[in-house]
């Protein structure tokens, strides 16, 4: 038996397929003799629309479109968002939804080149990565009437994010126990929002033990291994026996630092990390765990709601301390040169 398709009830009713969509979505525009006529071959040919004949009559395609300004950070895949994407693409499978991804490098194109990629493919909705204190993004977004799901805490929209703050303040506060007062920061990239959530949570930390803020010892880099060698390396010419940086790649760059200087780690140097990935688990390094496959497919459940219907929503989820070998009290041969 033949399979019944859209094209058969076009023919069979003399109307285009754009119209037999739309007399299967009830679009208005459809006068009441051409709805009869399709109807009436729907149910002469005993056509069943499919999920994906119903996506497509609402005007659906199944897709999501996840917009990133980097997959790779100096030319180097980033474990955090290979783990991230890896999460959304599984969510997204299982609920029959295929992943449309940009990479466009923001700073050859533009803020927004890596959402208009993304809308070009004429995706269902977005999924926002690499949120910025003022990111553009939203605003096209909304004017656009674009559904869509940031992974950071947004001004408008839903959002999917972690305790930044509290885990920044978890990893300084493990380091102030003991016994560390010099206390380094590797930050991210300016004006990311994760950027300033990490940096409050290390101010608050020392607020809270009664010691000043010093700015010479928080020096932002690039989430990679290189960024945290060479601002690990300025931050030990700041005399300092603790690094905390703001990822695991970060964190793992400061300790060649360190080790390149003659230090050991963590006779000489305590370092955390933040993010805990495989890189960071097979290096037993003091880090800050974020649950990401937990965000990713959160991120995704939340967009595909949305475009059922769903209301705006908000999660949070909890970050952990995960203590292992490169944190230990200091010994006082770290100091400033």
């Amino acid at each position: 038996m033949r399979r019944i398709t859209i094209e058969h009830v076009a023919r069979l009713s003399g109307v285009s397929k754009g119209t037999v969509s739309r007399v299967l979505n009830n679009h208005p525009s459809v006068s009441p003799q051409t709805r009869t006529r399709v109807q009436e071959a729907i149910a002469q040919l005993g056509f069943q629309p499919s999920s994906a004949a119903r996506g497509l009559a609402r005007g659906q395609r199944h897709t999501i479109g996840v917009a990133v300004p980097n997959v790779t950070v100096a030319g180097l895949p980033s474990p955090y968002k290979t783990a991230l994407l890896e999460a959304i693409s599984n969510a997204a499978a299982d609920a029959g939804y295929t992943v449309q991804v940009s990479a466009a490098r923001a700073e050859e194109a533009g803020e927004k080149s890596n959402l208009e990629w993304v809308l070009d493919r004429q995706v269902d909705g977005v999924i926002l990565l690499d949120l910025k204190e003022h990111d553009q993004r939203l605003a096209v977004l909304r004017h656009r009437q674009v559904p869509f799901v940031a992974v950071g805490t947004s001004p408008v929209g839903s959002w999917v994010e972690v305790e930044n703050e509290e885990g920044a303040r978890l990893a300084i506060l493990h380091l102030l126990d003991l016994g560390h007062q010099r206390i380094g920061h590797i930050a991210g990239p300016k004006g990311l929002d994760v950027t300033g959530r990490r940096l409050v949570g290390y101010r608050r930390a020392l607020e809270e033990r009664a010691l000043g803020f010093e700015k010479a010892l928080v020096q932002g880099a690039e989430f990679t291994e290189l960024g945290g060698y060479r601002t690990g390396t300025a931050l030990l010419e700041q005399g300092v026996t603790a690094i905390f940086a703001a990822s695991d790649q970060m964190a793992l760059g400061a300790i060649e630092a360190a080790r390149d200087a003659g230090l050991s780690v963590p006779g000489d140097l305590s370092v955390v990390g933040f993010d805990d990935v495989l890189p960071a688990r097979l290096a037993n390094l003091t880090t800050v765990h974020q649950p990401i496959a937990s965000v990713g497919r959160a991120a995704t459940e939340l967009l595909i709601a949305l475009l059922h219907g769903g209301k705006e929503q908000h999660l949070i989820f909890p970050t952990e301390l995960v203590v292992r070998s490169t944190t230990a009290p200091p010994n006082g041969r770290a100091r400033r040169r």
